[in-house]
């Protein structure tokens, strides 16, 4: 591999039982149209209109309009959306450049109902539309790799009290935004670097309006001393958490100014451990007009991987691997250990995973839920092999035998390269490997 091109390997730890659920529920539903008879007039077959459909012509709004909002998560194969009428029936696409992809045919899902939020304020609906995410729509056939230059498109395709809405369509086109993981570089300061660019290929691009990038560090389950959220903000205005900016240009490491960095001073010791725990996102907030929105949101954590997420079983599409990436995959993690010491706290170990170039992170998790995300203060390679998991909440961890999912259990070692241009190489299509070890399968870990 070229000595330039550095590499990100993650592995995921997993202990506990994840929950399971059924992907037709409860975001889709059937809905029933009437039946209709072909009519001869003049010679001219003419059809009735459907109940709640018109043949009016597409509207196409890119970016999104009139409110609504259409997010890609390309790290996760997920699309999230809002605005919606609370009769429509829409179907999500994601649309590849076959100027890139030639022949590619990304995915689709079937009909799905927008959903209210539990916290909408009475006598409002935000109208959301989800695929891929626990508890929203599944993808049909195969799930899409996201990249950047695609288009995740979101069509109206019924409403029984608006039929002027069929035929609507939103849709954003991912941009080519990433973000590596925090690193220490000074008592307090936590700093992040990335890339954003207008190029979806390899061929070198101009760098996005900085106006319209942000960074984000997301801790779920904590919160910041520094604000007392669960999130760190850094954008190019003054007001955030951090500072946003791109890197002077250099002819080796930056030519076309598309680097650049997040910075976070003045944090307490322990927002550092948080934000080095933490998951990394780059944002590129795009170019609707408010109230609409259209955002991609690059991930990199403990919790972030590619293709199918629960209850959804659609497989991951196969394209080919973005240009620079790794193709050798880490070895597994093996021989978790867990010891318990004041009653509730969780000291994990367990044996490092190999790689041709280095693993640098291995993500947490706690009955499914990512906790963690282990990596030197630094990012570099090898990453530790221990962490102590404070105020684990009460309760016994034991196996799962039917689904072999327990607190020992090592899963979905994947490398990613988060330095190349364009989406992560944990795009590579290689079969995340999987390790559950068979000793100790009857061990019972208490927490009182």
């Amino acid at each position: 591999m070229n000595a330039h091109v550095r590499s990100m390997n993650r592995a995921r730890l997993q202990f506990g039982h994840p929950q399971s659920g059924d992907p037709n529920t409860p975001h889709r539903r059937r809905i029933s149209l009437w039946l209709v008879a072909l009519l001869t007039v003049g010679g001219v077959l003419v059809a009735p209109a459907l109940n709640g459909v018109t043949n009016a012509a597409p509207v196409l709004n890119n970016p999104p309009a009139d409110g609504i909002s259409v997010i890609a998560f390309p790290q996760r194969d997920f699309v999230s959306a809002s605005g919606y009428d609370v009769d429509d029936q829409v179907v999500v696409r994601v649309i590849h450049d076959q100027t890139i992809y030639p022949g590619a045919t990304g995915s689709t899902t079937g009909l799905i109902t927008p959903q209210a939020d539990p916290a909408d304020p009475p006598g409002t609906f935000s109208g959301i539309v989800e695929v891929n995410h626990p508890g929203g729509a599944c993808w049909n056939t195969q799930t899409p790799d996201i990249r950047p230059g695609d288009r995740v498109q979101i069509e109206v395709m019924a409403n029984v009290s608006k039929p002027d809405r069929v035929g609507r369509i939103d849709e954003t086109t991912v941009a080519n935004i990433t973000a590596k993981r925090p690193v220490q570089t000074g008592p307090g300061t936590i700093v992040v670097h990335g890339n954003a660019t207008d190029s979806n290929t390899a061929v070198p691009g101009n760098p996005l309006p900085i106006a319209l990038l942000e960074h984000r560090i997301v801790a779920p389950g904590s919160t910041f001393d520094l604000n007392g959220r669960r999130t760190l903000r850094a954008t190019s205005v003054a007001g955030s958490d951090g500072t946003l900016a791109y890197d002077p240009i250099d002819p080796v490491t930056n030519p076309t100014g598309t680097a650049w960095t997040a910075t976070y001073s003045g944090l307490t010791a322990a927002d550092v451990t948080s934000a080095l725990g933490a998951e990394s996102r780059g944002m590129w907030l795009g170019n609707a007009v408010a109230p609409a929105l259209e955002t991609t949101v690059y991930e990199i954590g403990g919790a972030v991987a590619a293709g199918p997420a629960a209850p959804c079983t659609a497989p991951l599409e196969v394209l080919p691997p973005p240009p620079g990436s790794e193709l050798e995959p880490p070895s597994a993690p093996t021989n978790l250990s867990a010891s318990v010491d004041n009653a509730n706290t969780v000291t994990l170990n367990w044996t490092a995973s190999h790689d041709n170039v280095g693993v640098t992170a291995y993500g947490i998790y706690r009955n499914g839920d990512p906790i963690f995300t282990v990596q030197n203060p630094d990012a570099s390679a090898p990453a530790p092999t221990t962490f102590v998991d404070r105020n684990t909440p009460p309760g016994v961890y034991t196996p799962g035998p039917r689904l072999r999912r327990r607190w020992q259990r090592l899963t979905d070692v994947e490398h990613q390269q988060p330095d190349h241009r364009g989406t992560a190489a944990r795009r590579q299509q290689l079969p995340r490997q999987r390790a559950a070890l068979a000793a100790d399968q009857h061990h019972r870990l208490p927490i009182a």
